[in-house]
């Protein structure tokens, strides 16, 4: 007891002493660990076929370049006095546990120092645009029709079926087909609903009579007597008076609408009868339509151009009626109307022809077509 008081402070000096050596001893170990690591960063670059490059490589940062075919990706990048070395994508990131940054590989799911799971995912290379308008190079490249240094190609139709070049891209279709594009649905603008009393008339036939002049032409209908209440039919002429109304104008037209027997789209006779009433109102009848009291229509507008919806042709569509869009390079698309919001904001449409489109629902308001939870 006497020899450890006497030698009591030797024996702590031993033992600092002792502790400062394993702390030598491991910072040594770690510092070589470290070295071979470094070592094994800089040897290890593989090709761009071993795995996905980290970013993008835009040699114009760098003053403009060119890649080298073959062997590992390489840029060689120049500036304005001459050629500099060359460039080559890093193939490693650091660990996403910060008490660690350890170097890994992007496609290694555990780091080797701290066992951390990393966040893999593949890292794709960003495309080249070099005009900023959205569609790569890549693309513009392969299609005549595109500059890649011309940014306002993207806002032009080259098909003429309706939809811009970036909106086709976007939509995977072709930009130079105009049979191929997006739904025609997604032009329309709705502008509301219209309603309109109706005459208790059926018009049942035209006769045009061969001649451009409609006091010539005679329409066949079905009314109601006012004073027997008996069904009757008679023929009329524009300026006859018939159910409190008069015959004003007689519209010759022609529809597309929608076979629903054999799925093809049909020319068909929707002519209008126009009766004008005492307080200066009109109504329209449409031939072969049932008589109702009050007719309510859905009105569109069809944006073309990018021109405003007022200054855009219209699309009425009755109850029961198709809305028939396209038929100039393509099959026409046909839709019905499968609802409407109740505040009348919004109308959904529903399309009722073609294999690939089929029972698509699109919901069209005044700003055009909206996500399906609008509804």
């Amino acid at each position: 007891m006497d020899l450890f008081c006497r030698h009591v402070e030797k024996i702590m000096l031993a033992g600092v002493l002792a502790g400062c050596l394993a702390c030598s001893l491991l910072l040594y170990r770690g510092l070589r660990d470290a070295r071979q690591r470094i070592a094994e960063v800089r040897t290890s670059i593989p090709s761009a076929t071993e795995g996905p490059l980290l970013t993008a490589l835009v040699p114009e940062e760098f003053g403009g370049g060119e890649l080298l075919a073959g062997g590992p990706a390489q840029w060689r990048i120049r500036n304005g006095e001459g050629e500099t070395t060359l460039f080559e994508p890093s193939p490693f990131v650091g660990c996403i546990n910060q008490r660690c940054s350890s170097l890994v590989r992007p496609t290694q799911d555990l780091c080797r120092w701290c066992d951390t799971h990393q966040s893999v995912a593949p890292v794709v290379p960003r495309p080249f645009d070099t005009d900023g308008d959205r569609i790569p190079d890549v693309v513009e490249n392969e299609l005549d029709l595109l500059d890649p240094r011309d940014p306002t190609d993207a806002d032009r139709d080259h098909d003429g079926d309706f939809f811009t070049n970036i909106e086709e891209f976007l939509a995977k279709t072709d930009l130079a087909d105009a049979r191929s594009h997006p739904p025609l649905a997604f032009k329309l603008r709705f502008l509301g609903l219209s309603a309109e009393e109706g005459v208790p008339v059926k018009f049942i036939h035209l006769e045009r009579d061969n001649s451009p002049d409609k006091t010539r032409w005679s329409v066949l209908l079905r009314y109601r007597s006012a004073t027997s209440n008996l069904v009757r039919t008679g023929v009329f002429h524009i300026g006859d008076q018939l159910a409190g109304c008069r015959i004003s104008d007689i519209v010759s037209k022609h529809k597309r609408v929608l076979n629903p027997g054999t799925n093809a789209v049909e020319i068909v006779d929707v002519s209008e009868l126009v009766f004008e009433r005492d307080n200066g109102g009109t109504v329209t009848v449409v031939l072969g339509a049932e008589p109702v009291k009050t007719s309510r229509s859905a009105r569109f507008a069809l944006v073309t151009d990018g021109r405003d919806p007022a200054d855009c042709p219209r699309i009425t569509v009755r109850p029961n009626e198709p809305l028939i869009l396209g038929g100039m390079a393509g099959p026409s698309e046909a839709y019905r109307i499968a609802g409407i919001h109740k505040d009348e904001q919004v109308v959904l449409l529903k399309r009722v022809n073609g294999t690939e489109h089929a029972g698509q629902e699109f919901i069209v308001a005044k700003e055009g077509v909206l996500a399906r939870e609008a509804m």
